[in-house]
């Protein structure tokens, strides 16, 4: 299980099992890797971060958290890790 607190100044929390992403925030959801379309970090050219989540449709998720600049490497990493799995998911 993976989880990270994006940003010392917002409340966001993301964990992901395997399976599952959940995002705590001020409302809180779980996605299932097969719903996740987009999942990326992006960087503003003031330098700022963030994260975008996106499920397949863009009709329930549409979001972008801060992220601190302490915590890319485990951002980035749990990007990875979401990619792998949606790849490696098949159903039976």
């Amino acid at each position: 299980m993976t989880s990270i607190k994006l940003s010392e100044s917002e409340p966001t929390v993301l964990t992901f099992d395997g399976n599952v992403l959940e995002v705590f925030y001020i409302s809180s959801y779980r996605i299932h890797i097969t719903s996740v379309g987009k999942i990326e970090l992006k960087t503003d050219k003031k330098g700022k971060h963030s994260i975008v989540i996106r499920d397949t449709d863009r009709l329930r998720y549409n979001d972008e958290f801060s992220v601190d600049e302490n915590v890319l490497p485990k951002v980035t990493n749990l990007i990875a890790e979401i990619e792998r799995a949606k790849a490696a998911f098949q159903f039976d």
